[in-house]
């Protein structure tokens, strides 16, 4: 059999007319998932592998049983592909939509174990029964399926906004939010959702909302989420800047501010404060000047940081993360 580097597209090509996926298109793939595995830890990603030889043993037989084969995109590669390049890049790809996939697996589960004792604890209310606790954050509840999947969409794209983390790439479930914004992220799928949480309910969230940002977890959007550290003085001016921008907003302004943080369209604002259009108009524009006198004067990624925070205070709502 040819080496690795030696291996032509007609190699394989044979071998899957013959065998689907043999010893040689096994053996290049798991160069491949080798190569995208080689500055990060594959036990991250394998399913209860611990050693290294192991656990990249297993991320290939997983990703070729579940993607190649399961999914039967060796056939796609195969009859596309013109050359043994094109085989790498098409097989790449796969691979590294994959790694998120299992990375963001990981990660929810981590979330979800997170989010339970804090949505047991005040304000957030258990509701038991049916096998399983569920929580809603009290006040009216709603009974209308129908309705859940507009607002789970909107609980995605206010939560969207509220400030993640950034790890270095390699734990195992990295935390993605703070306690803070953990409890800001649930309280925005309560108060949206409207009727009792529950696990399955976290799940599809999480899923939703987190999986953009298990590409970034690999190392392949780290320029987008780049943010400079501030200095401890420039921590003070945000804090002090956002604190007085919340406390002089009225509750209907805070609303603005997150859906349009949020950028939800102008109709979602006014149907979420129950006015038209022409209503809400003149309510965002004073809003928006107010807060564009108060960050006057400010460099601009104080005042993206300002608008930031402005957005988490107003996310946790004054919830008492304990």
């Amino acid at each position: 059999m040819p080496g690795i580097r030696f291996m032509k597209l007609s190699d394989l090509q044979k071998e899957f007319s013959e065998a689907l996926i043999g010893e040689r298109i096994y053996s290049r793939v798991n160069s491949l998932v080798e190569g995208m595995l080689r500055r990060r830890d594959p036990t991250i990603y394998a399913r209860g592998a611990h050693d290294y030889r192991d656990a990249l043993a297993d991320v290939t037989q997983d990703f070729i049983l579940d993607v190649l084969i399961g999914e039967r995109q060796i056939d796609y590669v195969m009859s596309v592909s013109p050359d043994i390049e094109s085989f790498d890049r098409l097989v790449t790809r796969q691979i590294r939509r994959y790694l998120a996939r299992t990375r963001a697996r990981t990660v929810i589960d981590n979330l979800i174990e997170r989010s339970l004792p804090i949505l047991r604890k005040a304000p957030f209310v258990t509701h038991a029964g049916g096998g399983e606790d569920r929580f809603s954050l009290g006040g009216a509840l709603v009974d209308d399926p129908a309705g859940d999947e507009a607002r789970l969409r909107t609980a995605v794209a206010l939560a969207q906004a509220v400030p993640k983390t950034i790890g270095q790439g390699q734990e195992r479930a990295p935390r993605i939010y703070d306690q803070e914004a953990l409890t800001g992220v649930l309280s925005i799928l309560c108060t949206q959702l409207k009727r009792p949480v529950s696990r399955a309910d976290l799940q599809d969230f999480f899923h939703i909302l987190l999986t953009p940002w298990a590409t970034a977890l690999l190392d392949l959007d780290a320029e987008e989420h780049a943010r400079r550290t501030l200095t401890p003085e420039e921590e003070a001016v945000v804090n002090e800047v956002s604190q007085t921008m919340v406390a002089e907003m009225s509750d209907e302004e805070r609303l603005i501010f997150q859906y349009k943080y949020a950028n939800m369209p102008d109709r979602e604002i006014a149907s979420a404060l129950g006015l038209s259009r022409q209503s809400t108009a003149p309510r965002k524009r004073e809003l928006f000047l107010r807060i564009s006198s108060q960050v006057e004067g400010l460099a601009l990624d104080i005042q993206q940081a300002v608008l930031a925070r402005v957005n988490a205070i107003i996310a946790i709502g004054g919830v008492d993360t304990g």
